[in-house]
């Protein structure tokens, strides 16, 4: 049989343990240095899902802010001791410890808890994730979408709104396409 995705079992636990907790990866895609090799061998993934979250979460952006030290210690104590303000945003994140690692995981927050349409909730992932730092100045749009998710949070006895939009926008500067993060999982 050859490597070929195709004949892959993702599920396969024996390949985790084997090869990405013992760290048995070298010239794997997106985990050729170091740091990345420690992190996945100190974050143990299980699954294709968790590859990709620690591909997206192995950026300068999310390192500069702990989001890894974090991940793993959220991981290790264990998927329930999350705390989540609302069911609603329990649903989005639960996958990923709590952590918006994904842009579908902020449009899901806006439709979900901020009751948007789509193109609301699409315009909000856009907004959060600006594309220079030419995006950062005064924004009708921003202002706009922002009242409307938070009035969409009232509406779900959501207080939180505020302090939700605050932490979306700090992990938005390097939330990954989820799809693009799950490719280059397979890929690696």
């Amino acid at each position: 049989r050859y490597l070929h995705p195709d004949n892959v079992d993702f599920t396969d636990q024996n390949v985790y343990k084997n090869v990405w907790h013992s760290g048995n990866f070298l010239a794997i895609f997106q985990f050729t240095e170091n740091g990345a090799r420690h992190f996945a061998r100190e974050a143990r993934p299980t699954s294709i899902e968790e590859i990709a979250a620690l591909t997206s979460i192995y950026r300068p952006g999310p390192l500069a802010i702990s989001v890894d030290k974090d991940w793993i210690s959220t991981k290790s104590s264990g998927v329930d001791s999350v705390k989540y303000e609302h069911p609603l945003i329990k649903g989005v994140l639960y996958p990923t410890f709590g952590f918006p690692i994904f842009q579908e995981q902020l449009m899901l927050l806006g439709k979900k808890l901020g009751k948007l349409d789509w193109s609301s909730a699409d315009k909000l992932r856009k907004i959060l994730i600006p594309k220079s730092r030419n995006d950062v100045g005064p924004n009708p749009l921003r202002d706009k979408v922002y009242g409307e998710f938070l009035s969409g949070c009232a509406e779900n006895n959501f207080v939180g709104g505020v302090d939700l939009w605050e932490k979306m926008s700090k992990f938005s500067g390097y939330a990954f396409n989820k799809s693009h993060a799950i490719s280059y999982s397979l890929i690696s």
